[in-house]
């Protein structure tokens, strides 16, 4: 089983990329969708110990805090793939 985490205070795109993801890989893939980066960081250090696949984080969440979050957990957690986006390189993709 994969595991993901997706991050994004858009819930438009947090549905697209759980969507666009789970189409892509089936029952493969268990999505975890997180509206803010606390609610991400949480989830990933508290509740699953690092023992994630892929992070993806939109770098302008929580107001720039998305740049310091993916930093944060690819330092902590150097095993997780972590995809940086902003809104500005999704259209082409959703």
């Amino acid at each position: 089983m994969i595991r993901v985490a997706i991050c994004d205070e858009n819930n438009k795109t947090l549905e697209k990329l759980e969507k666009l993801i789970k189409d892509t890989l089936g029952n493969e893939v268990s999505v975890s969708t997180h509206d803010n980066v606390f609610s991400l960081v949480t989830y990933v250090c508290d509740e699953r110990k690092g023992k994630l696949d892929a992070v993806y984080i939109d770098i302008n969440a929580g107001q720039k805090g998305g740049i310091a979050a993916a930093e944060s957990l690819q330092k902590e957690y150097p095993n997780i793939k972590t995809v940086s986006y902003t809104h500005l390189t999704l259209p082409t993709i959703l």
